[in-house]
């Protein structure tokens, strides 16, 4: 009915600024990229938890940085992730990069208007070599490229990615890129994002970066 379209889209004004409050960035090079988030979780004006991790694998080579709503990041993230698993058993074959994107785009379309998910997401994964970045918000507009964020602190880093970015991007560069970014947050932003967790991926797998080695970057 017209009332209850009406009662989804005032919720999911309403949540759009508590979708905002969170930060995850994602930067692609040739066969790698790069995921980043902030490690809270919080509630209104408060803070819950301090060590999140907003950054999770869909197989070997694919990981899926979300975030939203608590309660509906992780668990959209967990049934994307179970399902990721339930299609490589059923098959023997994973999905690809690409697959994975349109498929999670979607499961977003398909509840936009029933029991909507309050949650963004950025999508990245190496396919034989070639490295994917895919962009997804809370109303499942989907779109592949070279760098992007989510979050009230996309205002600050957009212009450094779209300034700093270069096709030929190396994997130290794009953690200098990743490091000025979070300077900016730092510097910048009003909110403390209390630490930040930094995962990679190439064809040979998922690593977690330590703090040091991407704060250190040149």
């Amino acid at each position: 009915s017209k009332d209850s379209e009406a009662r989804t889209l005032t919720s999911i004004a309403f949540v759009h600024k508590a979708l905002n409050m969170d930060f995850i960035i994602g930067i692609q090079g040739p066969g790698f990229a790069i995921l980043a988030s902030d490690s809270k979780t919080a509630r209104g004006i408060f803070i819950m938890k301090g060590d999140s991790d907003k950054i999770v694998p869909l197989g070997e080579t694919q990981m899926l940085a979300v975030t939203g709503e608590a309660g509906d990041d992780q668990q959209f993230a967990e049934y994307v992730e179970k399902n990721a698993k339930l299609y490589r058993f059923r098959t023997s074959m994973p999905l690809s990069t690409s697959a994975t994107a349109h498929w999670i785009r979607r499961e977003m379309s398909d509840n936009l208007r029933k029991s909507p998910y309050q949650v963004n997401m950025l999508i990245a994964g190496v396919d034989e070599g070639e490295a994917h970045l895919y962009h997804l918000d809370y109303l499942g507009a989907l779109a592949k490229t070279h760098f992007s964020s989510h979050g009230y602190g996309a205002y600050l880093t957009l212009s450094i990615l779209d300034r700093q970015w270069r096709p030929d991007i190396t994997l130290a560069q794009g953690l200098d890129l990743l490091k000025q970014c979070v300077q900016q947050l730092e510097q910048r932003f009003v909110i403390n994002m209390r630490g930040f967790n930094v995962k990679v991926v190439t064809s040979e797998g998922i690593r977690t970066v330590p703090t040091d080695e991407w704060r250190g970057a040149q």
